[in-house]
């Protein structure tokens, strides 16, 4: 009985962990974000050939990284860039980019 009480035990503090590591701060999206300040800038001045994503929304920006998420690569070659950055993200990551991005 107390090797199963162990096992529970054990369990039930790997998924409090894993919550609390779920469990959004105000800035988690910056780190993610920063990836897309390459092209994108920071100061809403982007590199020649990319949209700004200044005054954008972050519903905008969700939106926009769920389509491109979709695309089919090829057949927009100007945004297979973007849609293999898409692609490696969750759902969940999107959501704390597309915050950070839009309180800039």
């Amino acid at each position: 009985m107390s090797f199963l009480r162990t096992i529970l035990a054990a369990g039930l503090t790997i998924s409090a962990s894993a919550a609390a590591a779920q469990t959004a701060g105000p800035n988690d999206g910056r780190l993610l974000a920063s990836n897309c300040m390459q092209c994108h800038a920071t100061n809403g001045q982007p590199r020649p050939g990319f949209s700004s994503l200044a005054g954008k929304s972050a519903s905008e920006i969700t939106g926009e990284m769920l389509e491109m998420a979709r695309m089919t690569p090829g057949k927009e070659p100007e945004k297979d860039l973007m849609a293999v950055h898409a692609r490696a993200y969750t759902r969940a990551e999107i959501d704390l980019i597309a915050k950070y991005l839009a309180s800039k």
